[in-house]
């Protein structure tokens, strides 16, 4: 059996543990997305507030916790090269099951605050430490098969999140007074920790040989190791925007919903569920059917252009079933871009490569920042402008992909050899050219 594929990850019985912490990381994330404007409502200090500031609110509670992720990012990269995946990620894991259940049962502001940004430094150290360690046990070849499953996983829990949320919300509960009380909407945040602290037990048993760091503890974050990989600068600006513009969906399709296409709840579930299915029934057959035909670079201009067709088309109809197939068009991009730009990022490391995933993380936490931010001070006034500026973006850097024609666009072709061995594999486009920043 080669190395190769003694490496690939369904074989591998400690990716799979890997691939449910994220699963369960991402349930109680897509079920926040769904809860979160209802349980914000019963905050005395909200009570009888303008819709405005409630949405408003909304929008900076989600960004809050992709705030503390890009804060976080680095120092938890180092962190799990330097104790070791293992404990980086069971410590993770406990920390968010703590601020869950906490979340839930809250009822004031400053504490959903400060809930939400703890909560969101945690989910840092199970993604930055899950993600290094699929990295360091999948070869170059298979790196984008093994970032791939990475996202099934998560676009897994983005669909288990929401009808998780969407099943236990019982909006007629409502127990306790004061700034703790549990109502309908608590039990989905109760829930969540209690699957999170079951999979903490299960991990502490499968994962007990990741013991120690696996990578050295330094990363040059400015060149890569190859010159078939964009800068890893470039990659970074290229991870934020893409999240920027799922962001701007996730954080703000909820209020667009409810307010301008007058989708109930349960709806609004749909195409979360939707949106999660598409991505990961997409993202493992892109990695291998399609890396046959496009190197990676070209499946990420691809992935921006379906995400911003998709996600300006949103505008366009308040037709229900429409609806439902612009969120596949833009799931379709995601499943493209997201695991084509981790492998990048993976191969862009210079030495560390948790380092370097530190950095990813952090990246997509300023998109996902952003989005929710940008998204939730404009849709109350400006209902259209969050998804139109989102779409045009993602439009523009697919664009500027395809004319900076670097090198990764083009595949690689196997030369023959005089003496019939195998060929080494060269590019077609020369080396000089660069990708344009984003």
């Amino acid at each position: 059996m080669s190395a190769q594929h003694r490496t690939r990850p369904r074989q591998a019985p400690e990716l799979v543990v890997l691939y449910a912490c994220l699963f369960v990381v991402m349930i109680g994330y897509g079920g926040t997305l769904i809860v979160l404007p209802y349980h914000v409502q019963r905050i005395d200090a909200l009570a009888g507030a303008e819709r405005d500031t409630v949405a408003l609110q909304v929008g900076l509670l989600t960004g809050v916790y992709a705030l503390a992720q890009l804060l976080a990012g680095p120092l938890v990269g180092r962190l799990a090269d330097r104790l070791g995946h293992r404990r980086t990620l069971l410590g993770g894991l406990v920390s968010l099951a703590a601020t869950q259940a906490a979340f839930g049962l809250t009822a004031s502001l400053p504490l959903l605050y400060g809930l939400r940004f703890l909560g969101g430094a945690a989910a840092a150290a199970v993604i930055v430490a899950a993600t290094a360690y699929v990295t360091g046990h999948t070869t170059e070849q298979d790196r984008t098969r093994g970032m791939a499953w990475f996202g099934t996983s998560v676009s897994l829990g983005l669909i288990a999140g929401p009808a998780m949320a969407g099943v236990l919300s019982r909006p007629g509960i409502d127990l306790g007074a004061g700034p703790f009380r549990i109502d309908g909407y608590s039990i989905p945040f109760l829930f969540s920790a209690a699957l999170t602290l079951a999979t903490v037990a299960y991990a502490q048993v499968r994962l007990g040989r990741l013991a120690g760091p696996t990578f050295s503890a330094r990363a040059d974050i400015s060149e890569p190791r190859s010159n078939d990989v964009p800068r890893l600068r470039t990659l970074l600006g290229l991870v934020a925007a893409a999240q920027y513009g799922l962001a701007i969906f996730e954080g703000t399709f909820v209020l667009y919903a409810r307010d301008r296409l007058s989708l109930t709840a349960a709806q609004t579930s749909i195409a979360f569920i939707v949106c999660g299915a598409i991505m990961a029934l997409l993202q493992v057959p892109a990695s291998g059917a399609l890396a046959e035909v496009f190197s990676p670079l070209s499946q990420v201009a691809i992935g921006f252009a379906l995400m911003g067709v998709g996600i300006s088309a949103l505008l366009t109809t308040t037709s229900y079933p429409v609806v439902l197939m612009m969120v596949a068009v833009l799931a379709a991009g995601a499943a493209l871009v997201i695991p084509n730009l981790s492998a990048l990022v993976s191969l862009g490391a210079r030495t560390s490569t948790g380092v370097a995933l530190g950095w990813k993380t952090s990246a997509g936490s300023l998109g996902q920042f952003l989005g929710p931010v940008v998204g939730g001070s404009l849709i109350a006034n400006h209902a259209r402008l969050p998804f139109l500026m989102a779409g045009i973006l993602m439009i523009a850097i697919a664009l500027a992909i395809a004319i900076g024609r670097s090198p990764s666009l083009h595949p690689t072709r196997m030369l023959p050899r005089a003496d019939g061995g195998s060929p080494p594999a060269m590019s077609v486009a020369p080396t000089d050219v660069k990708l344009p920043s984003p």
